[in-house]
């Protein structure tokens, strides 16, 4: 009866010690700051962003935001009083665009994204204290939710870049 003998001459492969290797430091990594991924949702009868109920949170800040990106974001100065974590909302308006208010019409770059502006009284301003014909400026986001009494960046004004928690996935 002759002994297997391990083959001496034949090289080691590396892969599973890179494999393992990188899931011990994802563990590690995960352990140490907390899983960067949360589930954001939406129950109440009047949603902001009406078309679904769950999204997906991704804690950290995109590499490039878009026109119809979700972002959220922690509620603060004239949202301070959401009592939920984070705010969601939709990308309407990016640096560079145009945007215009006048009247009860927001459009940007010549297209209308929302009429009519049904929190106004909450705000206490006339609706010309409203009006803006302007660049969105660097770093600064138009933030829109799709039901019409969304508190949304008609009312507070830009959401800057910094504020930025992340980015949302819809699921449900």
């Amino acid at each position: 009866m002759q002994c297997n003998q391990p083959n001496s001459n034949r090289p080691v492969p590396r892969w599973p010690f890179i494999v393992y290797g990188a899931i011990l430091i994802m563990l590690w990594w995960v352990a140490r700051n907390g899983l960067p991924i949360t589930f954001g949702h939406d129950f109440h009868n009047e949603r902001c962003l009406t078309n679904f109920h769950v999204g997906l949170l991704m804690h950290w800040k995109p590499a490039g935001i878009h026109r119809g990106d979700l972002l959220f974001f922690r509620p603060s100065g004239d949202l301070s009083y959401v009592k939920e974590p984070y705010v969601m909302k939709r990308v309407a308006g990016i640096p560079g665009d145009r945007l215009v208010i006048h009247g009860d019409i927001v459009s940007i770059n010549g297209q209308v994204i929302a009429t009519g502006l049904p929190l106004i009284g909450y705000y206490h301003k006339s609706i010309t204290g409203f009006e803006k014909n302007e660049i969105i400026p660097k770093n600064e986001y138009f933030m829109i939710g799709n039901h019409p009494r969304s508190d949304d960046s008609r009312y507070w004004g830009y959401l800057d870049y910094h504020q930025i928690a992340g980015f949302a996935k819809e699921i449900y």
